[in-house]
C-alpha cells in the first residue's frame, strides 16, 4: 500500500524506465540492453509484451542488474537507486513517527541483499532519516536474521544466550 524501495521495486522501475525509453517519453537508458540480454527477446517491444501478457516475469534478482548499471554510470540507474533508498528511509520514518523517537539515540539495522549495493542507497536512506532523526545509527546485519529470532525465543524462554551467542552466530551462519 505504497510502500517501495525493495528489490522489486527496484526492478519494477527498471521496467517502467525502459518502457518510457522506448515510447521515447523518457530518457535513454542502459536498462533497455539488459532487459534483452535477461529475457534473450529479440527487441524491447517484446519484452514489454510478454511482461504484460505474464509470459515473462520480473523478479527482484532485477534489481542487482540496475545496480550494476547504475555503478557503471547509467543516469536512470542511478535515479532508480536513489528514490529507492528515499522510499526505504520514508518507511522507517513513519516507524519512527509511530514510536517517538525522533529525538533518541538508536540503530537503524539493514537487513537484506539490497543493502549490498552500498552508498548509492543507503545514502539517500540515511539523509531521509537523519532530516527526521538525527540521532539514528546505521548498522549493517551481518548475520541472518533467524539469529535474533533464535536468541529472542531464548530470552522469551528464559534461557541464558550468553554462553552459546558466540557459536549460535557461527552455526546458524553456515546453514544460511
Amino acid at each position: 500500500m505504497g510502500e517501495y524501495g525493495g528489490g522489486w521495486s527496484v526492478a519494477e522501475k527498471a521496467l517502467q524506465a525502459v518502457a518510457a525509453a522506448w515510447t521515447r517519453r523518457g530518457q535513454a537508458t542502459s536498462l533497455t540492453q539488459v532487459f534483452m540480454e535477461m529475457s534473450s527477446a529479440s527487441d524491447i517491444a517484446r519484452i514489454l509484451e510478454d511482461i504484460a501478457l505474464d509470459r515473462y516475469q520480473l523478479n527482484a534478482e532485477v534489481a542487482r542488474l540496475v545496480f550494476k548499471a547504475a555503478e557503471q554510470g547509467d543516469q536512470v540507474a542511478s535515479e532508480i537507486i536513489h528514490w529507492a533508498g528515499t522510499e526505504l528511509g520514508s518507511l522507517a520514518n513513519g516507524v519512527i513517527h509511530q514510536l517517538g523517537f525522533e529525538d533518541q539515540s538508536f540503530d537503524v539495522v539493514m537487513i537484506g541483499s539490497l543493502f549490498d549495493g552500498g552508498r548509492l542507497l543507503t545514502q539517500p536512506m540515511q539523509d531521509t532519516i537523519c532530516a527526521l532523526a538525527p540521532g539514528a545509527r546505521f548498522i549493517r546485519l551481518t548475520t541472518p536474521p533467524a539469529t535474533g529470532a533464535v536468541l529472542l525465543g531464548m530470552k522469551i524462554s528464559g534461557l541464558d544466550s550468553g554462553p552459546i551467542r558466540k557459536q549460535l552466530i557461527t552455526t546458524v551462519s553456515r546453514f544460511t
